[in-house]
Parts: structure tokens; sequence; C-alpha cells
């Protein structure tokens, strides 16, 4: 706590060598606020950013939202409620970066790889889907053998 402390007090000195502004001196003179859509607004040149500018994104707001890559499980989610017909390869590729996540082959523990599987088991078990069975047994075989190979080579990279 006191080297925070003592970091924010020497980086407030140097602001003031400088001439420049915390964000936080800023905002209480009323010069920049953030909006409730996300956007950053400023009274004063003196900021760093332009004088709209989206929070999350560093973008200007007149070039619209920033694209987010899906993750694997909203793949799966989507290819699971539309009507479609499933894809077997798909599904078990998409399953196992699903229990991958960020990880590499290489880091990821066996026990850890089962513990991901089994919480994805309990979501997309045909028993818990009574009304839609057949399709949720085949999304649970998809995981299953995702789930195997995945562990095959988790063995075969520490051997």
């Amino acid at each position: 706590m006191r080297n925070r402390k003592k970091a924010q007090r020497k980086r407030e000195k140097t602001r003031e060598r400088q001439g420049t502004e915390s964000r936080a001196g800023q905002r209480a003179a009323g010069r920049f606020w953030w909006t409730r859509d996300g956007r950053y607004v400023t009274n004063s040149g003196s900021s760093s950013r332009s004088s709209t500018e989206d929070r999350r994104t560093s973008r200007t707001a007149t070039d619209g939202p920033r694209q987010v890559r899906k993750t694997a499980e909203a793949h799966i989610k989507e290819l699971v409620e539309c009507d479609q017909p499933l894809k077997y390869v798909q599904l078990t590729r998409l399953f196992r970066k699903a229990i991958l996540g960020r990880d590499k082959v290489e880091d990821v523990e066996a026990a850890v790889a089962t513990k991901r599987y089994r919480r994805f088991s309990i979501l997309y078990h045909p028993d818990k889907h009574r009304d839609r069975s057949e399709r949720f047994s085949q999304c649970f075989q998809a995981l299953s053998s995702a789930h195997e190979d995945l562990l095959n080579d988790i063995q075969l990279s520490a051997w």
C-alpha cells in the first residue's frame, strides 16, 4: 500500500513539474468525463485523446463498435440452439477449444482438462434436455471424443 501511494505521489510531482494534470485532476476540474455510452469527452485540448473516443476500444466513436471474437463456448451455444444439422467434426473441434481455453496442450494438466470436461458435460448432457435429447446426445458424443483426444495429446506431450 505504501509503495502504491509513493508511486502516485511521484507521478503527481512529475506532472506538476511538466505542467500536466492527472486524469483525476482533470475530472475534478470538469475538463473531461465519461458518458454513459462509454465515450470520452473533453472540454479542453490538453488531453492526449481525441475529443470523443470510445473507452473500451480506443477508437473514435464514429468508427463504430469494435468487433469482438466469439469464444468457442458461444459458438457451441449457437450451433446447439439453431435448427441446422450438427456437424460432428466442427463440434469436436469447438469442444476441444472450449476445454483448452486459452492454454496450449503442453500447458494443460489432465486434471484441469477433466474438470473443464465435467463442467461442459453437465451443461450438454442429454438427460438435462429431454425435449431435444437426440441433438444433445450428438453434442455429448462430440464432447466426450474431444476430451479423449485431448487427454491422449496431453499424455503424448508429457511423454
